[in-house]
């Protein structure tokens, strides 16, 4: 199996915040799309092999995250805002207005890839959430992890309180996952999961 990564991204306007009040509707379709650029760069290069995959369904996944975040209750601000699938057949999440999950699936909706991603933003104005969604993106893409190995894991990807994740790129393997990280302050933080032989 060779995994082809091309990360590439587009600058987000400085002026997003007037986007996001004067059309909600129609910045949320930019950054859709933003995001659907930025993170189809980041795929499972098949060469003819069958598509890897995770073992559970889009429909699972969305079950993890809105358990996790009814147990969280008021610890965190992130809730599912809206739920849907964009022009190009990802199913996105939102969970603020900074934070989104993009899943990519097989023909039988069998998860093959989940990002999480984030506009600059989110770093300063909801920093413990966005670590959060972190956390959040390793415990549902892999529910056999405890507490303290999914801390772990975002350790091994140097995604820690100390470190800026607007100027940060890591990867790392775990448990036939990789995790894939890129952080920049002209552009998003972005966080992938794609499953690995």
């Amino acid at each position: 199996m060779f995994f082809d990564i091309q990360i590439s991204f587009t600058i987000i306007p400085s002026n997003w915040y007037d986007l996001y009040n004067l059309g909600g509707i129609k910045l949320k379709r930019i950054l859709i799309l933003l995001f659907v650029v930025v993170l189809s760069g980041c795929s499972n290069s098949t060469n003819g092999e069958e598509e890897l995959v995770f073992g559970f369904t889009v429909e699972d996944f969305e079950s993890r995250v809105e358990d996790v975040l009814k147990q969280m209750g008021e610890d965190t601000n992130l809730q599912t805002l809206s739920s849907e699938v964009n022009d190009d057949g990802r199913h996105v999440i939102t969970l603020s207005k900074n934070i989104m999950m993009f899943i990519d699936s097989s023909n039988d909706q069998k998860v093959s890839a989940v990002s999480l991603g984030a506009l600059p933003n989110a770093y300063f104005t909801e920093k413990e959430d966005l670590l959060f969604s972190l956390l959040l993106l390793v415990g549902t893409v892999d529910d056999s992890l405890n507490a303290g190995e999914r801390s772990s894991v975002l350790e091994k990807l140097k995604l820690t309180d100390d470190t800026n994740l607007l100027d940060h790129t890591s990867v790392y393997k775990n448990n036939g996952i990789e995790f894939i990280f890129k952080g920049s302050n002209d552009d998003n933080i972005v966080l992938q999961a794609i499953p690995t032989k």
